[in-house]
């Protein structure tokens, strides 16, 4: 006859045994489906790599954070531009050609609270948003080795919101340029 200890220690075993035999079919049940569905190893390895992108800041800017002006700072800034960026270019350091989205990068509730007051746009232009394009539909392409122009980053006020006083949301705002291989099955999320 087992002791209770003894009953509990085999039943401990066979719950942990149960619980790997779920979790090897989970793993080799995913693995299949992305098998399947032509997705390889290699898709996951090279998806992303960020470490081919560095960003230069046309300042200098020390710590990776992005500089915004107001448009009383920017005297050359359009009236419907409330904040501008200091420019900034990417470089690609890898072999390959890379497509890459940029984002803006800070503490969560900072970044819903830029987007719930204003449109963001990237732009070629530091005074209008004219030629921008809105930051979460870019989608730039660089070749090996290759810099892009001087780019900035341009905030204009949505319909409505309360723009003033807003100098404090564009503190402490760094930036990021996220590299994928153009022929990657796995996409990053805007």
């Amino acid at each position: 006859m087992l002791s209770y200890k003894e009953y509990l220690r085999g039943r401990r075993k066979v719950m942990l045994l149960s619980i790997l035999i779920v979790a090897f079919l989970i793993i080799s049940a995913t693995l299949g489906f992305l098998y399947m569905n032509g997705v390889t190893l290699d898709d996951f390895i090279n998806a992303t790599d960020i470490s081919k992108l560095d960003i230069e800041f046309i300042n200098g800017s020390e710590d990776g954070t992005l500089k915004f002006y107001s448009a009383e700072e920017s005297s050359s800034a359009s009236p419907e531009v409330a904040y501008r960026s200091e420019g900034f270019k990417i470089h690609n350091h890898g072999d390959t050609e890379f497509n890459y989205i940029v984002k803006l990068q800070a503490k969560r509730n900072k970044i819903t609270e830029i987007d719930k007051k204003f449109d963001i746009w990237l732009s070629t232009d530091p005074s209008s948003t004219q030629e921008a394009i809105k930051l979460k539909d870019y989608l730039g392409t660089l070749d090996a080795g290759e810099t892009n122009g001087i780019f900035y980053i341009l905030a204009t006020a949505k319909d409505g919101s309360d723009s003033e006083h807003s100098d404090d949301i564009f503190s402490e705002i760094s930036i990021d340029a996220i590299a994928y291989r153009p022929d990657s099955i796995i996409q990053p999320a805007h």
